[in-house]
């Protein structure tokens, strides 16, 4: 009779909250069922475990009357009419009290479903599903829960992510989300050893012998920075990812000693040969266009050379005309024909007759044409010209170093001006860009410039970590028969006692190892990025989400990015590689030792 007055006031209570939650809009009218996951008559199942009230008997014992058609035949919100839960208000609902499910047949849903632990004394399994109504499974997440319970963890030999402190207490990323989570859930520990029956059958990797401790119930928990590969999720669920490991190969750096040559040819290293090439066929080619579309503009005495050309080309020079305009006496004629041309510019210039007019007062000239144009510029880098050539040049040369602008007499001149300023604007701006790159990356020469190099050039072995080798083989094939697992040894290590040509590790790895000590700062990273691992705890499937769901928690509140930041400058300390320390380096004299030859050179041929 009690259990009677209760379940009615309870449906009561329910009825209400339904009638509320209608008007405001939570309940529609149930989806159906999917075709492809059907709701099953469960009363036929539930109706063998009720009470002598007719109620279903419930693990633990619930003070609601569950009835034996409760979740039975179509989807409903089932929750919202019988769970105590769902009684309260909006804010302290569950999430999964507004969504709707039905009993189905595990054998007969292609939609997600869960086997129930509600129910007490079932004669056979019974199972819901949310999916085949339309919902998300909110209720495993809210109610399996690790408030207050014990975890078995365990740790492998690697101190990955944490270390020892002076005072032999572990301290690091990991730590900290391990007390974290013991903090949020108010979690106890109980540290378990792996287990010798999984060092046995994974002696290279004390990480995946944890994972295999994980996998047969040995520990509910692994703590360090286990990368998630496609052989350890094969054995055990990992919960959400909380860091990423970045892989480079890593080759032994040259010893920095420079020859002659390479002191020499560091300064045009920025420019490729064929480069250099057609930026001094410019040097060549837009003094002499300077020269020729300026010819009437610059100082008469290389007016008059380019004159004498074309009139050359055109018969005038000789004539009775010409002649008339020189000194009446034949002496004197023939005495101007012996001067040389800057006699001769000499002598014209103390009469205060301007050349051009003593050629077109008996001969107006003639409109410039093409060819008469293309036959000057033709002769300039003649003998006559040549000095008229150099100085053009020159003040070419110095405005493509950017010590002093070029002179523009003309319009067309102004244009050529303009074009050869752009393209040294152009030029020079390259040239800088590219220059310190070069120069402060002689540290960094090695015989191999990436993973293709290293397998051509040397037969020798590449260690990695054994966890890795099956996604490295996925990705290079190449690299089948040539990874070398270290074991316990490092990596760099392993280089220095001739193990391997190279290694593939993670660049945190090997970051730790330059801040750690001087002896690996003769190994640098080559090429571009092989392959990225992501990191967490390898978890039992019963309480992976709700570690995931912390974990994704300390990493937006950003409480992962400052206990990463804080422990790095905390385990790392001080760079130790100086090559490695700062991203913006000086420049030594090795560096710019070839500059300085080049400048020696140009002084000793002009003071020669």
């Amino acid at each position: 009779v009690i259990g009677m007055v209760i379940g009615t006031v309870s449906r009561w209570r329910a009825s209400v909250a339904l009638s509320i939650l209608s008007f405001q809009g939570f309940i529609t009218k149930g989806f159906e069922d999917s075709p492809a996951c059907p709701c099953i008559n469960s009363t036929e199942i539930l109706i063998l475990a009720t009470d002598e009230y007719g109620c279903v008997k419930t693990d633990p014992p619930s003070e609601v009357c569950y009835p034996p058609n409760f979740g039975a035949l179509e989807c409903g919100f089932w929750d919202t009419e019988y769970t105590p839960e769902c009684f309260a208000d909006n804010d302290d609902r569950p999430e999964y009290c507004s969504a709707q499910f039905c009993y189905v047949s595990q054998d007969n849903c292609l939609r997600p479903s869960t086997e129930s632990v509600f129910y007490k004394n079932l004669t056979s399994a019974i199972h819901y599903s949310y999916a085949t109504c339309g919902y998300l499974d909110t209720y495993v997440v809210s109610t399996t829960t690790l408030f207050h319970s014990t975890l078995r963890t365990s740790f492998p030999n690697g101190q990955a992510y944490w270390k020892y402190t002076v005072d032999g207490v572990r301290d690091g990323v990991t730590i900290e989300l391990q007390e974290g989570l013991s903090e949020y859930f108010a979690l106890n520990y109980d540290e378990t050893p792996i287990l010798n029956r999984s060092l046995a059958q994974y002696p290279e990797s004390t990480f995946t012998a944890c994972v295999h401790s994980v996998a047969i119930n040995e520990t509910d928990l692994c703590i360090s920075a286990f990368w998630i590969t496609e052989e350890r999720t094969k054995m055990t669920s990992f919960a959400n990812s909380y860091a990423v490991d970045i892989f480079h190969i890593y080759v032994f750096a040259e010893d920095g000693s420079l020859s002659f040559y390479d002191i020499m040819k560091r300064p045009f290293l920025p420019f490729s040969v064929n480069l250099w090439l057609l930026i001094c066929l410019a040097l060549i080619v837009v003094p002499a266009v300077i020269l020729t579309l300026e010819q009437d503009e610059l100082p008469w005495s290389i007016s008059a050379t380019i004159r004498k050309i074309s009139s050359t080309d055109c018969d005038h020079v000789g004539s009775p005309d010409f002649a008339a305009v020189t000194p009446s006496s034949e002496k004197g004629a023939h005495r101007h024909e012996d001067q040389s041309s800057d006699q001769l510019d000499e002598e014209l210039s103390l009469t205060n007759v301007p050349p051009s007019s003593l050629v077109e007062r008996h001969h107006p000239r003639k409109p410039k044409s093409a060819g008469v144009s293309l036959r000057a510029f033709a002769k300039l880098l003649s003998h006559d010209t040549s000095q008229q050539y150099a100085a053009v040049f020159y003040d070419s040369f110095l405005m493509f170093c950017q010590l002093q602008p070029l002179q523009a007499n003309s319009d067309v001149g102004r244009m050529a001006h303009l074009s050869f300023a752009l393209f040294v604007l152009v030029v020079t701006a390259s040239y800088t860009a590219n220059l310190a790159a070069f120069l402060t990356n002689s540290s960094q020469d090695t015989q191999f410039s990436n993973l293709e190099d290293v397998l051509k050039a040397s037969s020798g072995h590449i260690c990695a970590h054994a966890a890795i080798f099956e996604t490295l083989h996925g990705l290079y094939p190449d690299l089948e028969g040539r990874l070398l697992d270290t074991g316990d040894v490092e990596l760099f290590d392993a280089m220095d006692l001739g193990w391997c040509v190279a290694v593939i590790c993670a660049v945190d790895h090997a970051e730790e190892q330059y801040h750690t000590t001087k002896e690996h700062c003769n190994k640098v990273a080559v090429g571009d990025i092989l392959t990225y691992v992501y990191v967490s705890f390898p978890v039992r499937e019963e309480i992976e989400h709700d570690i995931s769901g912390f974990i994704t928690n300390f990493t937006e509140s950003g409480a992962l990015g400052n206990s990463v930041i804080t422990h790095r400058n905390t385990f790392w300390g001080d760079h130790m590689c100086d090559s490695h320390s700062s991203d913006e380096e000086q420049l030594g004299v090795a560096e710019m030792a070839g500059i300085f030859v080049l400048l020696a050179l140009g002084l000793g041929f002009a003071l020669l």
